[in-house]
């Protein structure tokens, strides 16, 4: 694909401890982990923030795009039916997409029983309801990962403190205009935080999670450097 397009890009199929491991890789300018962060082993999350310590140049920038808590909170006990009915009351025989689309034909039976859950949590049955608009063969990746963990700011920013990595910004651009995701109390609050990651956490719960912001999936898209 690579070649039929003219691109010099390199293209590798191998374990996170085997590619970073690598001796013939050069020093990055930018790394983008798009789709790993929260669906990796905690033992792979090690491996690759030993490589960003090692790989990335002083001053340089990595992009990191999760799921993240509180947004997804609600939707993980929803997750984990979908993947025991899929595991107990599935044949693996059906293929995972299949095995999906029961799942979620039994979640959907479930939830027209107006279960306490729902009725505490009712944007979980829009949420539920706008699978449907997904490709299934995306959404076995989503959700029936064997490592799936939404992660919170506070511990990724942790997590990648040790390749001496600091919280830059959004890399949404409409997260950087207050006016359009905060309150004018959550505003003065925010303003009242000296600190840039508590303040950042608390952005994340507000505006993430409180307000009617639609972000994909809730996903926070963060750049550090």
């Amino acid at each position: 694909m690579a070649e039929a397009l003219g691109s010099n890009a390199q293209l590798a199929e191998q374990a996170f401890a085997d590619f970073c491991s690598r001796t013939d890789l050069p020093d990055f300018d930018y790394i983008a982990l798009h789709g790993v962060w929260s669906w990796i082993s905690d033992e792979n999350r090690a491996v690759i923030v030993d490589f960003l310590r090692r790989k990335l140049k002083v001053g340089d920038v990595v992009y990191v795009s999760y799921n993240t808590q509180p947004g997804w909170a609600t939707m993980m006990p929803m997750r984990d039916l979908l993947v025991e009915h899929a595991d107990i009351m599935g044949s693996q025989g059906q293929g995972s997409v299949s095995r999906f689309d029961s799942a979620l034909g039994f979640a959907e039976e479930l939830l027209a029983t107006n279960p306490s859950y729902v009725q505490t949590n009712p944007n979980v049955s829009e949420r539920l309801a706008k699978l449907k608009n997904h490709s299934h063969s995306y959404l076995v990746h989503e959700y029936f990962n064997r490592n799936w963990q939404p992660l919170s700011f506070s511990k990724t920013a942790s997590l990648l403190s040790a390749a001496k990595l600091t919280f830059a910004c959004s890399a949404y651009y409409l997260d950087h205009i207050d006016a359009l995701n905060l309150t004018t109390e959550q505003q003065d609050l925010l303003n009242d935080i000296p600190d840039s990651l508590f303040r950042e956490m608390e952005l994340v719960i507000q505006a993430h999670a409180f307000a009617n912001k639609q972000l994909p999936i809730f996903m926070v898209l963060g750049i550090c450097f």
